[in-house]
């Protein structure tokens, strides 16, 4: 099951947790999306989990 999970800080800062997602289909949820467009591009810092990469290299071992 995908989801995701928006923590709004008592400071200001907004945390989007995505959960249940592969390689890059996190890069293609419209509600990610719509999430990302709400925020100004210099305030935005990304961080890839694990089953970014690892979906990425399964790819790359069956294309060999």
């Amino acid at each position: 099951m995908k989801k995701i999970i928006v923590v709004v800080h008592a400071d200001g800062r907004i945390e989007a947790n995505l959960e249940g997602f592969r390689g890059t289909e996190c890069e293609k949820d419209e509600l990610l999306k719509a999430i990302q467009g709400m925020l100004a591009p210099e305030t935005r810092t990304e961080t890839r989990k694990p089953e970014y990469y690892q979906a990425q290299a399964q790819r790359a071992k069956q294309g060999a």
